[in-house]
């Protein structure tokens, strides 16, 4: 399932795997959702009718979500699960002394002279740090996501320890290319988070879960 904000709709299905020409034949079984034609007449109705103001955030956090269950493998559906939480994470400014000490920083950086590097080295170098430097300004995505997992499920430490694991597990995925013997298992475990907070921020019950 995509969600497709650009129009009136709420959603568009479709068949990402669907062959182009020729012959071919695929067969599986998946159950995700005992939901009858009634359930989902009474879901879409709720949908198109609700006056409930739609948080574009929330929504792109969603269509991640639902492209990250057709990927084909394990790791590239566990980093599309775990990249669904970052829309949702919102940073905040760190306060004005934090803000001068930073700023310090950065003109340290900016009057030194390097050496053993060339002009245009060091132009390029210093502008990389001075880059650096100005996002700590503001409390980084890893944090801001596990504020949000506290306040969504206040003294649900089993959750923030699951979150903060699959986000430093996701970034040595990107950076080192490891993988893990359990990623089915973690992959699990952050999708049930992610239907749980859904759920909380929308103000819907889980039919399953």
């Amino acid at each position: 399932m995509r969600l497709n904000y650009h129009t009136p709709l709420p959603c568009v299905v479709y068949d990402r795997t669907q062959s182009g020409g020729g012959i071919s034949l695929r067969a599986y079984g998946t159950v995700y959702f005992p939901a009858t034609a009634t359930d989902l007449a009474e879901l879409m109705g709720e949908v198109l009718t609700t006056s409930i103001p739609v948080d574009r955030q929330l929504l792109l956090s969603m269509e991640i979500f639902a492209a990250a269950k057709l990927e084909i493998s394990d790791r590239a559906k566990f980093l599309g699960l775990v990249s669904s939480l970052e829309p949702l994470a919102a940073q905040a400014n760190y306060p004005d002394s934090v803000l001068r000490l930073v700023d310090g920083f950065r003109a340290q950086v900016r009057s030194t002279d390097l050496a053993n590097v060339s002009q245009e080295e060091a132009s390029r170098i210093k502008t990389l740090l001075d880059s650096r430097l100005k996002d700590l300004e503001r409390e980084s995505i890893r944090q801001a996501l596990l504020l949000t997992i506290r306040e969504v499920f206040p003294g649900d430490n089993d959750s923030l320890k699951t979150i903060d694991d699959a986000y430093a597990l996701r970034s040595k995925m990107l950076h080192e290319g490891t993988t893990d013997p359990y990623l089915d298992r973690k992959t699990h475990a952050v999708e049930t988070i992610l239907r749980r907070l859904y759920a909380t921020r929308i103000g819907k019950p889980l039919r399953v879960g």
